[in-house]
């Protein structure tokens, strides 16, 4: 695997350049102890299909002394599939705070987006037959029938008053009796002002 040197632009609008990208050996990384962020054998097994199918196409992002900031499912994937070798960039420069920050940072980024689920269920339809096992279809199936056999009791749920007046700022939650009522009044809460983010644990 050769070293590429790979510069972004955006250094004049204060954003740093890229780092060189270098290839790094398995065995000298180090995860962090610290990481938040809990990763499932499902999630590093996708993330080793999808190593094979697609190759790297996003390097691993660490530290000056080789602790991974951005990366530990796709370090665990590399380990699963008896990989010895990982490209890396070095991020240098930051403290430890900062480092740390910029840690929790890269995770939480799928936190504020959700899927628009009909255009995700044609995408879906049309990339089966070649991608099933790296999209995970199995996993997607149950999630999308779930969603399709829900049957909104009523469309014009009343949203309770709590949701209706949440401040800026505040994580409200919000129980509903039957999950067709938390399904139906879903779109309805993404529609409110200030409102970035709806979830459902049945």
């Amino acid at each position: 695997m050769a070293s590429t040197t790979d510069k972004a632009s955006g250094g004049k609008h204060g954003v740093a350049d890229l780092g060189t990208i270098t290839v790094a050996a398995v065995k000298d990384l180090r995860v962090a102890e610290d990481n938040p962020r809990r990763i499932p054998p499902r999630a590093v097994e996708i993330v080793a299909l999808s190593l094979q199918r697609f190759g790297w196409q996003q390097p691993l992002v660490v530290d000056e002394t080789n602790t991974i900031l951005a990366g530990h499912t796709r370090l665990q994937a590399a380990k699963h599939l008896g990989l010895t070798q990982v490209p890396v960039v070095v991020a240098r420069g930051l403290t430890e705070d900062e480092a740390r920050a910029y840690r929790i940072a890269d995770n939480r980024t799928h936190d504020f987006t959700t899927w628009d689920f009909p255009s995700l269920v044609d995408q879906l339809d049309g990339l089966a037959e070649d991608f099933s096992d790296v999209l995970a279809l199995t996993d997607w199936e149950a999630v999308i029938a779930e969603l399709e056999n829900a049957e909104p009791a009523n469309t014009d749920v009343d949203l309770p008053e709590q949701v209706k007046n949440t401040l800026d700022g505040f994580e409200v939650v919000v129980c509903f009796s039957s999950k067709e009522e938390a399904l139906t009044a879903g779109p309805q809460l993404m529609d409110m002002p200030g409102v970035f983010d709806v979830r459902h644990k049945f």
